[in-house]
This record gives C-alpha cells, sequence and structure tokens, in this order.
C-alpha cells in the first residue's frame, strides 16, 4: 500500500499515511478485543484505506459503536504525535502526516454507514443517518468532490431508501393484522 501511494506521493509521506491508517485500524481492532470479538489483522487496499474483517459480530448497538469509535480515537492520538513530532523537528513532512491524520479520522466521523460514525449513531439513533445523507452530500460532493466517497454515500443512501420502503411495508402488515 505504501508503494502504491508512493507513485503519487514523496515515499515518506506514503509511509506516513500508511502509518496513520495502520493506527486508526489498530484502534478497531484492540476496541474489538477488549470487548472479546475475534478479528484480523488490518487489510489495506491501496487508495480505499483499511478495514479488520470481524470473525464474529457484535450483538448489540453499543458494542458496535464503542468499536467504530476505537478507530478515529487511537487514529486521532496517531495524528497528535505526528503533530508533536513536527514540533519538535520542524520538519513540514510530520506536520502534513499529522493534518492527514486529523482529516481522515473526522470524515471517517461522518454519520454514513459503513465510515465509524454511521456505525456510531446506530447506539444513538438511526434517524441520525439523516444527518448523515445531507452533511455527506455536502462534504463529499461539493467540498471534496470524491469519486470514491461519493460512491460511498451513494451506497449509503440507496441502503437507507431501502431501509425506509422495508419499515413501510413492515406497519402497513401490521396496520392490516391489527384492523382484522
Amino acid at each position: 500500500t505504501a508503494w502504491a501511494y508512493a507513485l503519487i506521493y514523496p515515499w515518506t509521506f506514503a509511509v506516513g499515511l500508511v502509518l496513520m491508517i495502520f493506527i486508526h485500524e489498530t484502534g478497531h481492532l484492540l476496541a474489538a478485543k477488549q470487548r472479546g470479538l475475534p478479528v484480523s489483522a488490518p487489510m489495506f487496499i491501496p487508495f480505499m484505506g483499511a478495514l479488520i474483517a470481524m470473525k464474529k459480530h457484535p450483538q448489540d448497538a453499543e458494542t458496535e459503536a464503542y468499536i467504530a469509535f476505537g478507530g478515529p480515537l487511537l487514529g486521532t492520538l496517531g495524528a497528535v504525535a505526528a503533530f508533536a513530532l513536527g514540533a519538535v523537528t520542524h520538519l513540514p513532512l510530520f506536520y502534513s502526516i499529522a493534518w492527514v491524520g486529523f482529516f481522515l479520522n473526522l470524515l471517517n466521523m461522518l454519520p454514513i454507514h459503513p465510515l465509524d460514525g454511521g456505525r456510531i449513531v446506530i447506539a444513538i439513533s438511526r434517524w441520525l443517518w439523516l444527518v448523515g445523507l445531507v452533511a455527506g452530500l455536502i462534504v463529499i460532493v461539493f467540498y471534496l468532490r470524491s469519486v470514491i466517497f461519493f460512491m460511498i454515500w451513494l451506497l449509503f443512501a440507496v441502503r437507507l431508501y431501502s431501509s425506509y420502503r422495508s419499515m413501510k411495508k413492515n406497519e402497513a402488515v401490521q396496520s392490516a393484522v391489527l384492523n382484522r
């Protein structure tokens, strides 16, 4: 993955970027282990990020949110460490890596499923996904203009619409049963 990023960026920045992603995914891994869930080591997908595969899924929304929050929490601490290295060494490289780390962790907190924010808000209310639908459109389409994030947002929008239709269909069936 570092090699793939080094095709676009200087190799030192590419290694720092992969390290920021690794730290983020390690946060998920540690949180899952704390909750007793077996997970894989981080798997990197160049230009998409990384993920950990859960061998057993959380049984409740609180555990799901806990694991989802572990990545941005440790990832942000990693970005703080890169920023501190920049402050000590005065090397712009570390400030750049820190900025990317902060940005990726913040972006990951958008309440869009499958991003971490989308998994966290399930513990609060699925209605917050509507905030993600609007905020995601504004941030991803109008600000970032990112094709990859637009595809994630589009899949989220389709999933949200399907969930809404399914909920309405279930309500209609329940109403018909009650009216008998």
